[in-house]
C-alpha cells in the first residue's frame, strides 16, 4: 500500500477512536445517550418512549436531530471543491469545524445536558459525513454495525488468510478495535482524570487535522 494511502487509513482509525471515546463519555456522563452510534441511540429512544421516560426520549431525539444536522453540514462542506486524490481539503475543513464543536463540548460547564448532547452529536455527524467523503474501504467511523458486516463479508468471500482483500480485512478489524479502545479510554479517563477527560476527542481530531494539512493540503 502506498504511503499516502497508509497514512489516510491511519487518520481514519484515529477518527474512529475519537468517535468511540465521544460515544462512551456521552453514555456515561450525559444521561445514557449515544451521540455517535445512532443505531444504539434509536434503540434507546424506542425504549424510553415505551417506558415513559420523557427526559431520556428527549435526549435521544436531540442526539438524532443533532447528528442529522451535523451530517448535512458535514456533507455540504466535505463535498465542496474538486475530488482531489488522497485527502480533499473539504474534509479537512469539516474536521476543523468538528474540532471546534468538540472543544466547545469539553469547555461547556453548564448543567444543561441538552446543550452538550447537541454539541457532541453535531460533531459526530460532521465526522461521519467527512469520513464518508474519504471513502476508505467504505469505513464509516461511527457505524460499527456496517463495519462488522463488511468485515465478515470479506472473510466469507476471501477467507482469513492474506489475499487481494487482505488490507481491507485488516483495516475493518482495526476500525472495530479502535472504536473499542476509544470507549475504554473514555471509561478510564472519566474515572482517573475527569478534568481532562473531555478534552481528549478534540485533541485527537486536532491531531488528524494537523497531519492531514501538513501532508495533503495543496496551495
Amino acid at each position: 500500500m502506498r504511503p499516502a494511502a497508509a497514512l489516510k487509513s491511519t487518520l481514519v482509525l484515529l477518527l474512529t477512536g475519537a468517535a468511540g471515546y465521544v460515544d462512551a463519555i456521552s453514555y456515561l456522563a450525559l444521561g445514557h445517550v449515544f451521540t455517535a452510534n445512532m443505531t444504539g441511540n434509536t434503540v434507546l429512544l424506542g425504549l424510553a418512549l415505551v417506558q415513559g421516560d420523557t427526559a431520556g426520549a428527549g435526549r435521544s431525539a436531540l442526539a438524532l436531530g443533532g447528528f442529522l444536522l451535523g451530517g448535512a453540514a458535514g456533507a455540504w462542506v466535505a463535498y465542496r471543491g474538486p475530488s482531489e486524490e488522497g485527502w480533499p481539503r473539504g474534509v479537512t475543513i469539516a474536521l476543523i469545524v468538528e474540532c471546534v464543536l468538540l472543544a466547545a463540548f469539553a469547555n461547556d460547564q453548564s448543567s444543561i445536558l441538552a446543550v452538550r448532547v447537541v454539541l457532541a452529536s453535531v460533531a459526530m455527524g460532521i465526522q461521519s459525513a467527512a469520513a464518508r467523503r474519504l471513502d476508505v474501504f467504505g469505513v464509516a467511523t461511527t457505524f460499527v454495525t456496517g463495519t462488522l458486516t463488511n468485515l465478515i463479508s470479506l472473510v466469507v468471500r476471501h477467507g482469513v488468510l492474506p489475499s487481494a482483500s487482505g488490507h481491507g480485512k485488516r483495516l475493518l478489524a482495526a476500525v472495530w478495535g479502535f472504536y473499542v479502545l476509544g470507549a475504554m479510554a473514555a471509561g478510564t479517563a472519566i474515572q482517573l482524570a475527569p478534568d481532562v477527560a473531555w478534552l481528549m476527542p478534540a485533541t485527537m481530531v486536532a491531531l488528524v487535522v494537523l497531519i492531514a494539512t501538513a501532508r495533503f493540503w495543496r496551495a
